[in-house]
């Protein structure tokens, strides 16, 4: 397989130093916050009426791709660079977002304080990016919407699903190729079977000079093998060998269905959610469609099979329930009617042998 995707890059627009409400007495306004500047120190963190938002301590929560998530907690008191540290932690350890190729020790969360090149090189920015490919990286930003606008994260580098070529071979023959963007395998392999690799199989991210995570696909392959095992229920409907049916159940648990990582937390991931919920129903109601046409060929079948049992039950039980002195006595008259039926034939026959005896 080979891939092609990017991970995803927020950045933030430039924190500033701030004299409101007399914090800063005597420093000059408008420069870019240092490092070790801590946050009631920083413009962005006051609304227009001069309040500080984080009086009280507030809640942040970063959820991935996966939908795995993470808090910690803010504080008036932290620095940048402390706070960066946080996220840094949240992503790296708790999240697992980090890469183990070509990466080196680069921080995913980082405060930048000097000006460098690439457009996230601009100083006095917060930069979170993702160092794994494909949308299991993506980075989701959870927190009061004030403080959200205090950051003023803005998505620089979108995070996309992988393009993979999916061979499928057969006892070493290519039978199929496919081009599918994510890591879902939706009745490729089977119609009733699919698969879930790695969201960054094959695929290798590095920490570039513009200063974020960028990858690309390798040129090996990522091969795997599956075996198929036919576990079908078969139904045995007819009398004779091979008159059977079959009816299978795939799984339909939240994962399956991509229904397990739903976030709505503004109107774009809402309308994300309506399409991933859409299809999650008609995978539903295609199933369903299937055991109902099923459960009507069985109550059929077993219809039929009722009224073939009611009759062999009525010849059964005539059998059962013959008279056989009135039978014995029927068939006695019979015999009689025959018998006498044929001695009046042959006196028939004799009489016109009689007749042309006389006239000879």
């Amino acid at each position: 397989m080979t891939s092609a995707g990017k991970t995803q890059v927020q950045t933030s627009t430039i924190f500033k130093t701030t004299t409101l409400g007399g914090v800063l007495s005597g420093t000059q306004a408008g420069i870019v916050a240092s490092a070790g500047t801590k946050l009631y120190n920083v413009d962005r963190f006051y609304d227009a009426n001069g309040r500080f938002l984080l009086d009280n301590p507030q809640k942040i929560t970063l959820i991935d791709g996966t939908g795995k998530s993470v808090s910690f907690t803010v504080f008036g008191n932290d620095t940048l660079s402390g706070l960066a540290a946080k996220f840094n932690q949240a992503m790296a350890t708790d999240l697992g977002m980090s890469s183990t190729t070509g990466v080196g020790n680069q921080a995913l969360a980082t405060y930048n304080t000097t000006a460098g090149s690439g457009a996230l090189g601009t100083s006095g920015t917060f930069v979170l990016s993702s160092a794994i490919a494909g949308k299991d990286g993506k980075i989701t930003v959870v927190a009061s919407e004030q403080l959200l606008n205090a950051f003023g994260f803005t998505e620089y580098q979108k995070a996309t699903e992988n393009t993979y070529k999916v061979f499928v071979s057969k006892a070493g023959t290519v039978i199929s190729s496919n081009t599918v963007q994510g890591n879902n395998l939706i009745g490729i392999i089977h119609q009733n079977v699919d698969v879930k690799f790695a969201s960054d199989a094959d695929y290798e991210v590095k920490w570039n000079d513009a200063g974020y995570f960028s990858g690309t696909g390798s040129t090996g392959r990522y091969t795997t093998s599956v075996h198929l095992a036919d576990n079908t229920q078969v139904f045995q409907i007819g009398a004779n060998e091979l008159q059977n049916m079959g009816a299978a159940i795939g799984r339909m648990d939240s994962e399956s269905l991509g229904v397990h990582n739903i976030l709505v937390i503004d109107a774009f991931s809402a309308g994300q959610a309506i399409t991933k919920i859409d299809e999650a129903i008609s995978r539903v109601s295609s199933l369903r469609s299937d055991l109902g046409a099923v459960q009507n060929r069985l109550e059929h079948t077993i219809n039929n099979l009722g009224v073939a049992a009611e009759n062999i039950t009525a010849s059964e039980s005539r059998i059962r329930d013959v008279d056989m002195a009135a039978e014995m006595m029927e068939f006695t008259r019979l015999s009689i009617l025959t018998q006498a039926s044929t001695a009046m034939l042959a006196q028939a026959n004799t009489q016109p042998q009689s007749v042309l005896q006389l006239l000879g």
